[in-house]
């Protein structure tokens, strides 16, 4: 049985619009939420649902499960590195959880009573999102551990992008539209 959770926090790596390849090639939505440490409060029904997923899953051995998982479902963004080996600047003094799903999770905006067309301008890495997870136990290719299933996704407000795109009004802000030399 699932245990469902809602988490708050800034999202990165925000692939809910259209799935990508995971590193096994198979399609995946996903958003990584970023919660500042200050708001540890915030994580607790997680850490809570993921004792309850361990123990309906392993039983009396679900802490050890747990402390040997190899992906921990919150991670200590302070010890996030780059392929490089240096420190990941966005996730510093941040718990990150990572979520995903095959299915492509339901999308709202701040009034989720309120239609809105979503797309890479108002759903991007550095918004505030609320997302619905189901938080389970789960066992594959030797791994064993308690993961976040994504289900639903609240954009809360945007927020300065942390994916490194640049927004194509700024890309071009110092341009007039008379600024165009005639190239024929």
């Amino acid at each position: 049985m699932a245990n469902r959770v809602t988490l708050e926090g800034i999202g990165s790596y925000v692939t809910v619009l259209e799935p990508k390849p995971d590193l096994k090639g198979q399609m995946k939505y996903s958003i990584s939420v970023l919660i500042p440490k200050k708001f540890t409060g915030r994580i607790d029904p997680l850490k809570t649902a993921i004792l309850q997923a361990a123990k309906e899953k392993w039983g009396d051995k679900a802490l050890a499960v747990l402390s040997k998982a190899r992906y921990p479902t919150i991670r200590d963004g302070d010890a996030e590195v780059t392929k490089d080996g240096d420190p990941v600047k966005e996730t510093k003094g941040m718990w990150v959880v990572r979520t995903r799903s095959d299915r492509k999770p339901g999308i709202v905006g701040p009034n989720p009573k309120e239609p809105m067309h979503f797309d890479d301008d108002n759903c991007y890495s550095g918004c505030t999102f609320r997302v619905s997870v189901s938080v389970y136990g789960y066992e594959a290719e030797g791994n064993r551990g308690v993961t976040c299933g994504l289900e639903a996704v609240q954009v809360c407000a945007m927020g300065p992008r942390i994916d490194g795109r640049i927004a194509a009004e700024d890309a071009f802000a110092e341009y007039k539209p008379d600024d165009v030399d005639p190239l024929l």
